[in-house]
């Protein structure tokens, strides 16, 4: 039963969160660790805004109406993760140093996260 835990791509998405995490404080010290900050929560904002703006679309178009009074949360979403996802990596790549690198891995860590999200739900 420990073998077959240990398989899960739970449990190795989580062994990889915190790889990463103490990889950035060790290796990138405080810039890493801000870099890493910056790419895991812009990415999130990100996700979620394009997630939020689909399943409206979705909705929409499973009705044949357009019901726009739930319209504002998920198109100012769509609006903002554009601008918000660029904010952050430009802020990742003023910090410098190990920044923009640990950047880069909380992105890749998110989008892995979310393949692995997407790929449950089949």
């Amino acid at each position: 039963m420990k073998a077959q835990a240990l398989r899960s791509p739970d449990v190795w998405l989580a062994v990889i969160s915190v790889g990463l995490i103490v990889g950035a404080g060790i290796a990138g010290g405080q810039q890493g660790l801000a870099g890493l900050f910056l790419g895991i929560v812009g990415t999130s904002v990100s996700m979620l805004g394009t997630w939020l703006g689909v399943r409206w679309v979705g909705k929409v178009l499973a009705d044949d109406s357009p019901r726009w009074q739930g319209a504002v949360v998920p198109v100012a979403a769509v609006v903002i993760k554009l601008p918000l996802i660029v904010g952050a990596m430009l802020w990742a790549q003023r910090l410098g140093g190990a920044a923009p690198s640990w950047f880069l891995a909380g992105l890749a860590l998110v989008y892995s996260a979310t393949v692995k999200w997407a790929l449950s739900r089949q």
